[in-house]
């Protein structure tokens, strides 16, 4: 009786061990293929260094030419239902581009690899209608690294489908991001990821004020 017990104890011990084995294979093999909104498959990224790096990403010297440089050449947008071209200031690195929701404004919890962008949007790719000299922003928190290391992220906008000039954030935690539009238009905010690690960031805010 007592063999058997050891016996039982034993396969239970190896049934675990495999169990978490397999459990850490799959976090191992974890791709995020763009923006994806955080949920229990992938919140285990949170604050961590990659797992699997973006074989698309944008390097240091990339980040610095998107700061510096005023002469660019343009590759492919990426494929999306918002932006359909750029003004001639702004270069899109994007590896992906993906509509992010909003609900009553607020910015879901989400996850962003290097070089992929997101578009904030009220749904079906609408955006909001600002008026002149009104003021579209976002309120935004990321989530910190656990080895403490700062994150860049560019915002931007995007008028009736055209992609604007972005503003970079790097040392803060949180922010916010303001636009005061010069003319009518449908306006939507977007983030790229600049950091060779994933950015988590938490529920923000967009506010239209006058």
């Amino acid at each position: 009786m007592i063999r058997r017990k050891k016996i039982k104890y034993l396969l239970l011990v190896i049934c675990l061990f495999l169990i978490f084995a397999y459990a850490s294979n799959e976090k191992k093999n974890y791709t995020l293929q763009g923006v994806e909104l955080l949920n229990e498959n992938n919140f285990f990224l949170v604050g961590k260094e990659c797992f699997n790096p973006n074989p698309n990403v944008v390097s240091q010297n990339e980040q610095d030419r998107l700061a510096d440089q005023t002469e660019r050449d343009f590759p492919d947008i990426p494929d999306n239902p918002i932006c359909f071209s750029v003004v001639d200031d702004v270069d899109i690195t994007g590896t992906s581009i993906k509509e992010i929701v909003t609900s009553d404004n607020k910015t879901p919890e989400f996850i962003i690899p290097n070089g992929a962008i997101g578009i904030f949007s009220k749904g079906n790719a609408n955006g909001w209608f600002c008026e002149s000299n009104e003021t579209i922003s976002w309120d935004f928190e990321k989530f910190p690294m656990e080895n403490g290391a700062p994150q860049t992220i560019g915002i931007g906008y995007i008028q009736d489908g055209v992609m604007h000039d972005i503003q970079l954030f790097r040392d803060s935690l949180d922010g916010k991001y303001e636009l005061t539009v010069s003319e009518d238009g449908f306006y939507h905010i977007f983030v790229v990821c600049l950091s060779s690690d994933p950015i988590s960031l938490k529920e923000g805010d967009i506010e239209l004020k006058k």
